[in-house]
């Protein structure tokens, strides 16, 4: 048997926040966490990544989450269950931040799935029942919306109906 010490170690961290968490400050909050614990006789480098996006939860009372609750308990037969979740999709709170629009993320997987692993898997049915959910959103939020007014090819105004 042998027993060595390695010469270096790393670790790379990756924090899930919340909404009114501000990445920028949880990452300064984190270095200067982890210089104070560290040792001195240890040399380090902390370096913050790039890609931080910043925390994102829609309303349940949000028209369109409302809506989306709808759809799933006509598409499934039961209502839906609210969870939240940690992920890294930045887009929803870039969006909301951005445009000020909330953004409706609903999946059709099960934990079974075990998604992102390497064993994960899909089953043909929650992909049917994840296609006639969003039809029928698309066709409900569609018709939630007054269609824009424009200018055709030959300048004449038409409607997109």
């Amino acid at each position: 048997m042998r027993t060595i010490v390695p010469g270096s170690a790393s670790a790379r961290l990756s924090c899930r926040l919340v909404p009114g968490q501000d990445p920028d400050a949880v990452a300064a909050l984190l270095k200067d966490f982890l210089r104070r614990a560290i040792p001195e006789r240890f040399r380090t480098r902390i370096t913050v990544l790039p890609g931080r996006s910043r925390p994102y939860r829609i309303p349940t009372d949000d028209p369109f989450q409302q809506l989306a609750a709808a759809v799933l308990t006509e598409v499934d037969g039961t209502k839906p269950r609210y969870s939240y979740s940690g992920g890294s999709i930045p887009m929803p709170g870039a969006i909301a931040s951005a445009l000020g629009v909330n953004t409706i993320l609903f999946g059709f997987g099960l934990p079974d799935e075990n998604m992102h692993g390497v064993d994960e898997f899909c089953r043909l049915s929650d992909i049917e029942r994840g296609m006639a959910a969003w039809r029928l959103l698309l066709r409900r939020a569609g018709a939630m919306m007054p269609l824009p007014h424009v200018q055709g090819p030959d300048d004449q105004g038409r409607s997109l109906r």
